[in-house]
């Protein structure tokens, strides 16, 4: 099954990107994707035994209305994805469920991607996962502390104020990003408590 059909999704609603960010539409083996970065990661993790049935879901949606959004991989060495250095490992900006649910529920070992150059630089891929997650459905508190504190380590504070209400849905008073950050810094189980 290919979960990307480009006659179902256009290649339009794949190709909006930042200024300056490039990226290809390829297929990535499983073992390419660096599982140990979560830099990036907003949501949960969902590698625990009380994930399955969120990833059974999501599997469940891929299997009948294919792959929606891809997954975003940036290469972690340099390379372009169709060259003969693509084999190197790729770290995850975007899609982490999605990436789990299509190969561990659905077993596939290649999945379709937005695979975006080494030279993209991180703040780019921190404004990418923040936008990927909060605009697909609302974040839980937790999330939202932990998009704040990514975004917080490459934006000024009130710059993540300005921006927060087209993020995510609300606007937030510097005073409010900054009470998130002080929670962002707190060690788990704190932030993750939030979602629960």
């Amino acid at each position: 099954m290919n979960p990307y059909n480009p006659s179902i999704f256009p290649e339009a609603d794949f190709q909006r990107k930042l200024p300056g960010i490039q990226g290809e539409i390829v297929q990535v083996e499983k073992d390419c994707i660096d599982w140990t970065d979560k830099e990036f990661q907003i949501r949960q993790d969902l590698s625990g035994p009380l994930s399955a049935e969120p990833l059974e879901s999501l599997a469940r949606s891929i299997r009948q209305l294919g792959l929606i959004r891809l997954p975003v991989l940036r290469l972690s060495s340099l390379g372009a994805a169709g060259s003969e250095t693509f084999g190197k490992k790729c770290t995850v900006v975007a899609g982490f469920r999605r990436i789990q649910a299509i190969t561990r529920i659905l077993g596939q070992e290649k999945l379709w991607c937005r695979v975006l150059p080494a030279s993209v630089e991180p703040w780019e891929c921190a404004f990418l996962a923040v936008a990927d997650n909060a605009l697909t459905s609302s974040l839980l508190p937790g999330e939202i502390i932990r998009a704040v504190g990514l975004l917080a380590q490459f934006y000024p504070h009130e710059q993540i104020a300005n921006a927060s209400e087209s993020l995510f849905g609300s606007s937030f008073h510097l005073s409010r990003i900054q009470e998130l950050l002080a929670v962002a810094r707190m060690e788990d189980p704190w932030p993750a408590l939030l979602d629960a």
